[in-house]
């Protein structure tokens, strides 16, 4: 399994504002887009299963820096990985990067608490789940944003 599922995007003009830029609200679609796709990809479950369950994920925060813009027409990457859990949480970084990886344009760290749909109510992950989190987790990765935006901001990603 991939620690950093990759999928590559076409920023749309209908996503753009005035200036040819991707609009800031669209920076989260495309990466919770990428990360729907990265978990049925490289994990192997989907969201929809999950839901058939009765239990699923639901986002409690977003922190995001943006660094350089996307623009129209430009393909971009976008990868996804979780840097912190919990027995009823997950902490995902999720990147956009330019396409030749020279420069990340976006960072979004989103928290999901997992829920138990029926109850409305937040709800442990089972073993299983946390056995596949713990293995694909990103170590290393310090749990303040700020002091993570400021190393990628400088960072040779690859």
């Amino acid at each position: 399994m991939k620690t950093w599922p990759e999928t590559k995007m076409l920023v749309r003009f209908s996503d753009c504002d005035l200036y040819g830029h991707l609009s800031n609200i669209q920076y989260v679609k495309y990466f919770m887009d990428a990360r729907e796709d990265h978990i049925a990809e490289s994990y192997g479950i989907t969201l929809a299963d999950f839901a058939k369950q009765g239990v699923g994920w639901v986002v409690s925060s977003n922190q995001i820096s943006y660094f350089r813009s996307a623009k129209v027409n430009e393909p971009v990457i976008l990868r996804s990985a979780i840097v912190d859990l919990s027995v009823n949480h997950l902490l995902v970084e999720m990147q956009m990067l330019d396409e030749k990886r020279t420069h990340v344009k976006a960072v979004l760290w989103s928290k999901f608490v997992h829920v138990d749909l029926k109850e409305g109510r937040k709800t442990n992950h089972s073993s299983e789940m946390m056995d596949l989190f713990n293995s694909v987790k990103v170590e290393n990765v310090t749990n303040d944003f700020n002091t993570r935006m400021s190393e990628l901001k400088t960072a040779n990603i690859q």
